[in-house]
């Protein structure tokens, strides 16, 4: 798995700078967030009308927004084993933290300790 991350985080980097002028962490972070509302917007139409076509879309716009992510990871100097064992690593902080009721917009917050 790790192999297949690496892969394509590298081909993601050398089409980048083919393509693009100037690649910067703070950039792509910028494109993630845009990207993000999109794919939010993806999930809303999807649970809407549940149609393949709108599968399709959502999927894309996943996609979108992974590339962004292993893109910021790589520039940045991350590889995939590093993003893997961050992800691992914060998922078991998580798994610690107590979780307050889910907020008015759908989310959770953590609970800070002592509060």
């Amino acid at each position: 798995m790790s192999k297949e991350l690496q892969r394509l985080m590298d081909e993601v980097s050398e089409w980048q700078h083919k393509t693009f002028e100037s690649v910067e962490c703070v950039n792509i972070a910028e494109h993630l967030r845009l990207e993000a509302i999109e794919l939010k917007e993806a999930i809303e139409i999807h649970n809407e009308k549940g149609t393949l076509e709108t599968f399709w879309n959502m999927e894309e716009e996943l996609a979108d927004c992974l590339i962004l992510l292993i893109s910021c990871s790589k520039k940045a100097g991350f590889s995939a084993h590093d993003l893997i064992l961050a992800g691992t690593k914060k998922l078991m902080i998580n798994k610690k933290r107590t979780w307050g009721k889910q907020n008015e917009d759908g989310t959770y917050t953590h609970i800070e300790n002592g509060k």
